[in-house]
């Protein structure tokens, strides 16, 4: 990575984005997840009829939609609904479905939603350690790591594009590298792998003092990790991140991932100079983890970032 500065340009891209959000119910219990439990045993999500009257709603226009839960794929009939109502207005714009993936290890499950599904569908998939043992331990449902993979690979077996996600918290930090080297190998096929801040909500907030790890330790951890990726000819990005807490060689992977209504800024924040331009951080991790943030500035002989 050069030392050069780029800020990319991307302050609304979660403003053009909409959400159809299907239930909070989810077969894993991730513990750094910024849903709670109450909202994973017992959010049955607005309904169908609720559902099928926002895609009605939606603009025509509509470029990006994100399908999300909890685990989407659990309220199996309505989801494949949602998709079908997705491909028949929505056939050209970019659809991202958020999932852990363990549901399509089921072949049928994949086979179904090759059927039904938009042309240009994106899945969206954690991986949050390179074996078992990390996984499960952080998704608390034992044998999802195995699923998981299964249903990247099945996936990837009907065409699907695939994105990988990597939440990073302390419990994994430290198997990033190895994280990495196995997304490269097993799913060499992923468009981009995404490293991914905390948000302090629900489990995450409930286990801080495990899972918490503030946004410029977790950089050091993720650089050789993206590294590695990067040789390996993977793209990779970095969400949650304001500037001030990654190196300026690599802001260029830095988006502006945050929903508008979470993002707040600390006061400090006031006398940075690229302010404007940075994503932020999430109202709950700035009240509740308090991160360290410092302001950036230009010095004006080198144009070189001052952090």
């Amino acid at each position: 990575m050069t030392e050069q500065h780029e800020v990319t340009d991307n302050k609304f891209d979660q403003e053009r984005q909409l959400t159809i959000y299907l239930t909070g119910q989810c077969n894993s219990n991730c513990i750094m997840c910024p849903e709670s439990d109450h909202q994973r045993l017992y959010d049955n999500g607005p309904g169908a009829e609720s559902i099928f009257q926002q895609i009605d709603q939606l603009p025509d226009n509509a470029t990006n939609i994100v399908v999300t839960g909890g685990e989407p794929t659990l309220e199996t009939d309505l989801f494949f609904e949602v998709m079908a109502r997705l491909k028949e207005r929505f056939n050209y714009s970019d659809i991202l479905l958020l999932t852990n993936g363990r549901s399509f290890a089921a072949k049928a499950m994949v086979e179904r939603l090759y059927l039904s599904c938009p042309d240009y569908l994106t899945v969206a998939i954690p991986i949050h350690g390179p074996n078992a043992e990390i996984h499960d331990g952080i998704s608390r449902a034992k044998g999802s790591f195995r699923q998981t993979c299964m249903g990247i690979e099945n996936l990837h077996a009907h065409r699907a594009a695939i994105e990988i996600r990597v939440v990073v918290s302390r419990l994994n930090c430290d198997h990033l590298v190895e994280t990495a080297k196995f997304i490269a190998e097993r799913f060499h096929f992923a468009q981009i792998v995404n490293f991914i801040g905390l948000e302090t909500m629900g489990n995450c907030a409930k286990y801080l003092r495990d899972v918490y790890i503030d946004y410029d330790e977790a950089f050091v951890k993720i650089k050789p990790a993206a590294e590695a990726l990067i040789e390996a000819g993977v793209d990779v990005s970095l969400y949650n991140f304001p500037y001030c807490t990654v190196e300026p060689g690599f802001w260029s992977l830095c988006r502006n991932s945050i929903s508008p209504y979470k993002i707040r800024y600390s006061e400090i924040c006031e006398g940075c100079d690229i302010r404007d331009r940075c994503g932020g951080v999430f109202r709950s991790t700035l009240s509740i983890a308090k991160p360290k943030l410092t302001p950036i500035h230009f010095s004006l002989n080198t144009n070189e970032a001052v952090i």
